[in-house]
C-alpha cells in the first residue's frame, strides 16, 4: 500500500517551494536533518523532490518527510471521517485496497 504522505504532491511541492524561499540546498537540508537526528541521505531527497519513484537506491522515508514539514513550517492535515457502516461497502472497499 502507498504511503498517503510520501505520494502527496501538494507537501512534494510546497517542500520545493520553501527550500527555494530560503534558499537551501540539498546538502545544507541533510546537515540540518542530521543536527536534529534524522538521517536524510541527498540522493533519496533528490529523487523524492523530483517525483522519481526509482527504488533502486532507497526511498526517503514517511518519517523524514514528515520531519522535514514540521522543520519548515508545512502542515499536513489528514482529514478522518466515519461513514455509516455497510457490509456491502465495507467489502468493496477492502476489495480496492487490499
Amino acid at each position: 500500500m502507498q504511503s498517503i504522505v510520501k505520494s502527496s504532491n501538494p507537501i512534494r511541492k510546497f517542500l520545493k517551494q520553501r527550500f527555494k524561499e530560503l534558499n537551501l540546498t540539498l546538502d545544507q537540508i541533510c546537515a540540518d536533518g542530521t543536527r536534529h537526528k534524522q538521517k536524510i541521505f541527498k540522493p533519496q531527497l533528490s529523487r523524492y523532490l523530483s517525483g522519481s519513484n526509482d527504488v533502486k537506491y532507497g526511498i526517503i522515508s514517511e518519517q523524514i518527510i514528515v520531519f522535514l514539514c514540521c522543520r519548515y513550517c508545512i502542515n499536513i492535515k489528514l482529514k478522518v471521517t466515519k461513514l455509516p457502516y455497510s457490509e456491502e461497502s465495507a467489502l468493496e472497499n477492502v476489495k480496492k485496497y487490499f
